[in-house]
């Protein structure tokens, strides 16, 4: 027998080879970057969410802070309230403000209460009516405590008008502490407001 000598060259097969184990190697290569692109991008994106959330979570708290202050501001203004309701239902508040006229305006709890003409040349009618009337208060003021708020604008007012007002306070405070009625006057000059 005789033995064939095959001879194979290898070289071009080999290079067949080495060519298609480059072109594999370029393409993993080209999806590994693309994968990392991908994967970059949605990394990118995934921060940005995290971001955002963080900020709607820290507005969120914020909120609630804030709610928390309304609503402890809410219970404060209602407080207030309840205090200033039994003061006004167990007070009786009388208003006595002078009008640019010089006339004499008394308010009480319910309203508007008499006018009272005053002529700072002849004091005394509107000095008895107020006079009056200051001691019918007391007698309607029950067991409450009376509040009277004078109101003026002391660049309208008669110096004499003044006096004569400030002395009827004046008689009235002692009036109602002989009567043992709690009583509290209330000076407004509403210039300086």
């Amino acid at each position: 027998m005789r033995k064939r000598n095959i001879i194979i060259e290898l070289t071009a097969l080999l290079d067949v080879i080495l060519i298609m184990i480059f072109i594999l190697l370029v393409q993993a290569k080209s999806n590994t970057a693309q994968a990392m692109e991908i994967a970059e991008a949605e990394s990118r994106s995934a921060a940005s969410a995290q971001k955002k959330w963080e900020d709607a979570d820290a507005q969120i708290r914020s909120l609630k802070e804030e709610l928390k202050l309304k609503d402890e501001e809410a219970e404060d203004m209602k407080r207030q309230l309840v205090i200033r309701s039994a003061v006004l239902d167990n007070s009786f508040v009388i208003g006595i403000s002078v009008l640019s006229d010089a006339s004499i305006q008394l308010e009480e709890n319910e309203g508007k209460g008499p006018l009272i003409p005053y002529r700072w040349e002849e004091d005394s009618y509107a000095y008895n009516s107020l006079r009056a009337l200051m001691l019918g208060y007391l007698d309607k003021t029950e067991e409450k405590s009376l509040f009277i708020v004078f109101q003026y604008d002391r660049t309208k007012i008669y110096r004499t008008e003044y006096d004569m007002l400030q002395r009827i306070l004046q008689e009235t405070k002692l009036e109602a502490k002989k009567r043992e009625l709690p009583l509290n006057i209330i000076e407004i000059d509403s210039k300086e407001e």
